[in-house]
């Protein structure tokens, strides 16, 4: 996911990539997790802030992001 967030082709393929996936959900709640990352600042900012280093993985910040939004959805 960091790299993600710091190539633009990339990013464009992932987008595509969750949109097409959302089509399959046949009914079940689709939440993409992926614009509170990209639309958010600096990429190299989220990627220290919001993942473990050296890792693709989300730290204590990410998840506590992650939970925000879910709790958001959820109440939605």
């Amino acid at each position: 996911m960091p790299t993600t967030l710091s190539c633009a082709v990339v990013r464009c393929n992932t987008l595509a990539f969750l949109k097409q996936l959302s089509n399959f959900s046949h009914g079940i709640s689709f939440i993409n997790y992926f614009p509170l990352f990209i639309n958010a600042t600096d990429p190299e900012e989220i990627i220290v802030h919001y993942f473990i280093k050296g890792d693709v993985h989300w730290n204590e910040k990410g998840h506590a992001l992650i939970a925000q939004e879910l709790i958001t959805q959820l109440n939605n």
